[in-house]
């Protein structure tokens, strides 16, 4: 035991080297994008109100889309304007993932969450904290 002690003291010999890589991949639910979805809808106010208008006008999204069955847990990047930016592509680059294009899983995915964590079944709210991050959730868990 006192060998081992003595060791401990002793300058290093070896040295440690390691790499983190990411086990899983991610899809992005990114408000920016879901801000143009609505441009291209025609749905050119405030995001949250957009947001909560296209829902009234389209109520069976609800129904009709194929969602994600359990609780998630997200991966988030802030934004800090309603842009891209260079400091937020940097931010995402740390990220493998692919961006969700689909307007009303977006929605669906965006609305039914309170703050990292999204909840099956949720009531769909539309407060503007809800679109003011990037959401990053593990693939297969988005698609089971």
């Amino acid at each position: 035991m006192s060998d081992i002690l003595k060791n401990m003291s002793a300058p290093p010999r070896s040295e440690v080297a390691f790499r983190q890589e990411q086990l899983k991949k991610y899809v992005a639910f990114n408000p920016l994008r879901l801000s143009r979805l609505l441009v291209e809808s025609n749905y050119k106010d405030d995001l949250s109100k957009s947001t909560k208008q296209y829902v009234e006008d389209n109520p069976d999204i609800i129904k009709n889309i194929k969602k994600p069955t359990g609780y998630m847990i997200a991966e988030y990047v802030e934004l800090t304007g309603d842009k891209y930016t260079k400091a937020l592509n940097d931010k995402l680059d740390v990220y493998k993932y692919v961006e969700c294009t689909d307007l009303e899983l977006i929605i669906l995915v965006l609305c039914s969450t309170v703050g990292d964590l999204y909840i099956p079944d949720r009531p769909l709210s539309f407060e503007k904290t809800k679109f003011n991050k990037v959401l990053l959730f593990a693939e297969e868990e988005v698609n089971s």
